[in-house]
């Protein structure tokens, strides 16, 4: 399952979540989508350093 998917899935869990609700959630659900945000913050960084390199400095 790529990185992407398991957010996805990871997301939805907490979406669909019974524990807690969006404005106070519970210790596994934040947990959750803390992996949900550094999944995504890694796929951004992924795609902007294959889209646009470093410049080198001469």
């Amino acid at each position: 399952m790529s990185r992407s998917a398991h957010a996805d899935q990871l997301e939805a869990e907490v979406r669909d979540a019974t524990c807690c609700v969006a404005t106070d959630r519970c210790w596994t659900c934040q947990v959750k989508l803390g992996e949900v945000r550094a999944a995504r913050r890694d796929a951004l960084l992924l795609r902007i350093t294959t889209v646009r390199p470093r410049r080198v400095r001469r």
